[in-house]
């Protein structure tokens, strides 16, 4: 993976997000446009200031002709002397005009954000459906978490900073152009004072720079905590560890909170050192007029007066420089953390595959010196066999002999580091992922449920799927009768997770779902976990409609499902030790019939 610190490397990462969002260099162009347009507007309305003054006897411009005299000249009269009413005519157009520019100006400005987000949205969901689950399971689920919430929001904030603040330039310079017209040596007074002040504040941006990084740090540890609060609720609560994980939760949103005051604290610095040096200046200016400023005293007054108005306008968008220079600094990193889940997952997509599995062939699964490890931690270790096509096979082991491992590997969730899996003689890596997924089912020891009707839930592995399939599935499992008391039917919405619904009714929906995507390899991993015997028997007969085309790998601890299996495959500590039917293997007076001897296979279900 490439230096995560590297700021170029960051920058040019936000620049190709801005270059997938469609019309983006219009987009930011209309923003930009549109924002002058208002500056100029605004411009326009200043310059009734001159012929006012004029209007009392100040020539704040001087004698000699300015650049502004034709558009000063639309204030007069054919005699020179200025004309209240075309002033006040040209403040009423401002007022008319400046509202419709500025609503446009500020519509056009969240544009592009808004398609930013939509954009970086799009990708990292697509790349997070792509990337290898045993690197995803590793990521921290706040730092998704903050992906999604705040460092999107951060990174669409920069953007809009930046393209805002290219306003805020031609603005500081139109306003400079016009101060230039009233005391060129004034401007420069006032541009090295602006420029001071530009590097006495650079620590702070500097220093926010810090900040921004602590507090994106605290605050994906705090999100981190809260969310392993709400996982892991029932433990807390039968544990009775409520006061303690509140300390620990609140002790982590202490450290963000801190940090993000030392931010406001920073930012808060900038309006008054700009109150109290721009209030010195003005007084410096107002003591040393008559040599800033041409002309007699009266007309020198006039000239400081504009000078100090278009002054402070010059102030506002200094003062947004400023602004998006430490606000900048202070979101960057999260510039840096989403560049890095985008390398993460960049670095680490599955394997896609353009091969097929062969209609016209066997579907024979074959395994061979396969090995898997989690970081440096061997798992799995040189494993072989074969499953030939349409055979019910057992997985069996001790706790932590590789077995749910395996049974991820079978199906394509975890890439193996060596060996090989070939189904019909083709390596499975190589098999298109689409494609493999149609031909090799897989259910869980934790059913995934989502937040969606049963029907949706259904429609998700087998799409457009009908109603009356769906009802032969739950009659299969025994859930039928429960669906159609309910007033919905398969409208029934099963809330995240299925909390509807009991456990071994979610190990139902699962096995149920199987069952309609009617896949030639099936692989479940302690289906029956949860299960009472006489749900688990209506799970066995549904299993057994399957038929002989139907490749059956269960991961298993009850002896019934066992006994019944054509092989089973015996793992321990991460290498097959034994393989043959429950009769030989019994005989043989190995592992399995140790496990067998200390009955360590469950009889029946739990009541």
């Amino acid at each position: 993976m490439p230096p995560l610190h590297d700021r170029k490397a960051e920058l040019a990462f936000l620049l190709s997000l801005l270059r997938r969002v469609d019309h983006v260099w219009l987009m930011a162009g209309a923003s930009i446009f549109l924002s002058i347009s208002v500056t100029v507007i605004e411009a326009l309305g200043l310059f009734a200031i001159v012929p006012i003054l004029e209007s009392i006897g100040s020539r704040p411009l001087g004698h000699e002709n300015t650049a502004l005299d034709p558009i000063l000249g639309l204030l007069r009269n054919a005699d020179g002397t200025v004309s209240i009413e075309r002033v006040a005519y040209l403040l009423i157009f401002v007022a008319l005009v400046k509202p419709l520019f500025t609503f446009c100006a500020s519509y056009a400005a969240n544009v592009l954000p808004i398609e930013l987000r939509k954009v970086i949205f799009r990708d990292l969901v697509h790349k997070q459906l792509r990337t290898r689950l045993v690197v995803l399971n590793k990521e921290p689920t706040g730092n998704w978490t903050s992906a999604y919430h705040n460092f999107i929001s951060s990174v669409c904030g920069i953007v809009s900073t930046f393209v805002g603040s290219v306003t805020q330039v031609f603005l500081f310079f139109l306003y400079i152009g016009i101060m230039w017209i009233a005391s060129p040596s004034a401007v420069m007074l006032s541009v090295a004072f602006i420029v001071a002040l530009w590097l006495a504040t650079k620590w702070m941006a500097d220093l926010q720079g810090r900040i921004g990084t602590a507090i994106t740090k605290t605050a994906m540890e705090f999100q981190q905590a809260a969310l392993q609060m709400l996982q892991g609720m029932r433990l807390i609560r039968t544990i009775a560890a409520e006061d303690r994980k509140e300390k620990e939760i609140y002790a982590r949103l202490m450290a963000f909170v801190r940090y993000y005051y030392h931010a406001v604290a920073v930012a808060s610095l900038m309006q008054p050192i700009i109150a109290l040096t721009s209030g010195l200046l003005i007084g410096t200016m107002l003591l040393y007029g008559d040599s800033l400023f041409d002309g007699a005293q009266a007309d020198w007054l006039g000239a400081l007066i504009l000078f100090v108005v278009v002054f402070y306008r010059v102030l506002g968008p200094a003062t947004a420089l400023y602004g998006a220079r430490i606000s900048i600094s202070q979101e960057w990193a999260s510039v840096r953390e989403l560049r890095r889940l985008f390398l993460l997952c960049d670095d680490n997509l599955v394997p896609r595959g353009t091969a097929l599995i062969p209609e016209d062939k066997s579907k024979d699964l074959v395994v061979d010196g396969l090995s898997f490890s989690f970081d440096d931690a061997r798992v799995l270790n040189g494993v072989s066999f074969r499953i030939p096509a349409g055979q019910k096979v057992a997985i069996v082991g001790r706790s932590g002999a590789g077995k749910s491992t395996l049974a991820m590997i079978l199906a394509r969730l975890y890439e193996y580091d060596s060996g090989s899996i070939t189904v019909s003689g083709v390596e499975i890596s190589q098999i298109d992922h689409r494609h493999y997924a149609q031909h090799v089912g897989y259910v869980s020891q934790e059913v995934v449920i989502f937040n969606e009707t049963v029907r949706e839930n259904f429609n998700l592995v087998v799409p457009g799927i009908p109603d009356t399939d769906i009802w032969t599935a739950l009659e299969m499992v025994d859930l039928a009768d429960y669906f159609r008391s309910t007033p919905e039917g398969l409208e029934t919405k099963l809330e995240e997770g299925g909390m509807r619904l009991s456990g071994g009714q979610r190990q139902r929906i699962g096995i149920a779902r199987m069952l309609v995507a009617r896949r030639a390899i099936v692989v479940l991993d302690e289906p029956t976990s949860q299960l009472d015997s006489h749900s688990e028997a209506i799970i066995q007969r549904s299993l057994e409609r399957l038929g002989s085309s139907t490749t059956l790998i269960t991961i298993a601890h009850r002896l019934s499902t066992i006994q019944a299996a054509d092989q089973i495959i015996v793992l321990h500590e991460g290498r097959v030790v034994e393989i043959g039917r429950h009769g030989d293997l019994v005989r043989g007076g190995g592992l399995y019939a140790e496990m067998v001897r200390y009955q360590e296979f469950s009889a029946e279900g739990p009541n």
